[in-house]
């Protein structure tokens, strides 16, 4: 007897709509790079979440994907506070019919962009505080 024919949905989606969900809405989550989007979308604080590794799948029960969450914000006091807020709505999710959770947390780690200067109007060459995590986040087959 063959598995029967599933598919997995987009954890990109699913965790964007989740901190969307649970953040407030002056939080700005995404998934493009912070110089990239566009003016109007500009400002901070600033959350990306992006695929950190490649999906651990056991066709046809479960896949997971190990995301990564970069919040930038206007301090690295900020950054790491908002950080440590996003790990806490995700870890608190309780699952969904697409979603069973999220797992094995690292971080939030404190750092600083050089390249995003542009995302914060000061006077130092220090570039952008962010501060990133990465989680495992465990999606339920959908049937087709």
């Amino acid at each position: 007897m063959s598995a029967p024919p599933v598919t997995f949905p987009d954890a990109l989606i699913v965790a964007v709509g989740i901190l969307r969900d649970g953040l407030p809405d002056s939080v700005k989550v995404g998934t493009i790079p912070p110089e990239k989007r566009p003016a109007d979308k500009q400002g901070l604080p600033y959350i990306r979440v992006t695929v950190d590794s490649p999906a651990d799948v056991r066709y046809p029960v479960a896949r997971t994907d190990f995301l990564r969450v970069v919040v930038w914000n206007t301090s690295a006091a900020n950054s790491l506070a908002l950080a440590q807020t996003c790990l806490a709505v995700l870890m608190a999710f309780p699952g969904s019919s697409i979603c069973r959770g999220f797992a094995n947390p690292i971080g939030p780690t404190p750092a600083s962009d050089p390249d995003a200067g542009p995302l914060v109007n000061r006077a130092s060459d220090a570039g952008s505080p962010f501060a990133f995590l990465t989680v495992a986040v465990r999606l339920r087959p959908i049937s087709l």
